[in-house]
């Protein structure tokens, strides 16, 4: 009867300190969470370089909103988004467009306008690589998660236990810069986007001075999400 009371114990003792130190997590799909309902604010700044290093900024707000769902030929569920844009928060929203997204065992998807993107792969572990354009016909492109499951901070002084990160890509020489970068966090869902593509002059008077001929850099940041 001792022996069996000791035992009892230790495994209590067991169960308490795996409870206390290592938490449980959820599934990785938390991280692009799909509910119709489910909206998301997000501030962006967008620099537009057309024709030198002179840019058409646009400052605004956007705004996803998950609609609507729909039974797909996967055996899951399809989720429509609206997005809609205003210029100021005291401005009325403006539909732009509808996006779908669709999670599976494998990954999380994203189809924009009739381009669909792995958005994210599973297990959502660190340094997983993925084609970020596997479900479409462009070129390979390698997305690299470079951090999960740690506090993640926003600049419109939004924190988070649990975010995401994931490079898309990163790369700087003399002809162009395309540094890309997304961040997810758990039940929330895309927090910070970075894009930054530019293609650099290459005439031979400014040639690896990375004087911008055209391209965009373009940030987004949540700063609101709730239920409808």
């Amino acid at each position: 009867m001792k022996k069996i009371l000791i035992y009892l114990l230790s495994s209590l003792l067991i169960f308490q300190s795996c409870s206390e130190d290592d938490p449980v997590k959820g599934s990785d799909d938390e991280y692009f969470p799909l509910q119709t309902g489910f909206y998301q604010v997000y501030d962006v700044v967008e620099k537009v370089y057309e024709n030198g290093p002179v840019a058409d900024v646009f400052v605004y707000q956007l705004k996803t909103e998950v609609v609507d769902s729909f039974a797909n030929q996967e055996g899951g569920y399809t989720f429509v988004i609206h997005r809609s844009k205003r210029t100021t928060v005291n401005d009325p929203w403006q539909f732009q467009e509808a996006w779908s997204a669709r999670l599976n065992s494998y990954q999380a998807i994203s189809t924009e306008g009739n381009i669909s993107f792995v958005r994210i792969g599973f297990p959502a572990t660190i340094n997983k690589e993925w084609n970020g354009n596997a479900m479409n016909s462009l070129e390979e492109d390698s997305y690299l998660i470079e951090s999960v499951g740690k506090p993640y901070e926003l600049t419109t002084n939004i924190s988070f236990d649990d975010a995401l990160v994931i490079n898309q890509q990163d790369e700087l020489n003399a002809l162009k810069r395309d540094q890309r970068e997304e961040v997810y966090a758990r039940n929330v869902g895309l927090i910070y986007k970075k894009s930054d593509v530019l293609n650099y002059c290459d005439d031979a008077s400014c040639f690896g001075q990375q004087i911008i001929k055209d391209g965009v850099e373009y940030v987004q940041v949540l700063n609101e999400y709730g239920q409808n």
